[in-house]
């Protein structure tokens, strides 16, 4: 279980980081189904993050952004197929997969104050479970 917190008021970046990844994961929940290939909404992910100024890139062996798959199947193991990611893998009827896109950063600003000595990595991320089903989709 992933849950993100703050302590006191957040910022407008802050606010604007939690939209960021919130969207995205809405988006994800109404273009999932059956026969969709995950790739391709790990990569609307990937451009809806660009298009708001959240770039992933890696800067003296250090990542920032949305450097890891959008979401995997749940079964007997916590992470089995399908992948939904940049694995070529299309969602069918019946698989259970995660929707957990996440912007991460080793050091978050704050009111100008660095707040990397509170936890070696800040993130916001969201983890919903979902059925893929040929009527509605379910979510948990």
């Amino acid at each position: 279980m992933t849950r993100t917190y703050l302590k006191g008021t957040p910022s407008e970046a802050q606010c604007r980081l939690v939209e960021a990844v919130f969207d995205a994961q809405q988006q994800v929940l109404k273009q999932h189904g059956p026969g969709v290939n995950g790739r391709s909404l790990y990569q609307f992910v990937v451009d809806t993050f660009n298009a708001r100024g959240y770039a992933t890139e890696t800067k003296d062996g250090v990542s920032t952004g949305f450097f890891h798959g959008l979401g995997h199947g749940l079964g007997l193991e916590v992470h089995e197929p399908p992948r939904v990611s940049v694995a070529d893998a299309t969602l069918q009827v019946g698989q259970v997969v995660t929707v957990e896109p996440g912007l991460y950063s080793q050091v978050w600003v704050v009111a100008g104050l660095k707040m990397s000595s509170l936890s070696p990595r800040k993130a916001t991320h969201y983890y919903p479970i979902i059925l893929i089903s040929g009527a509605s989709e379910e979510s948990a």
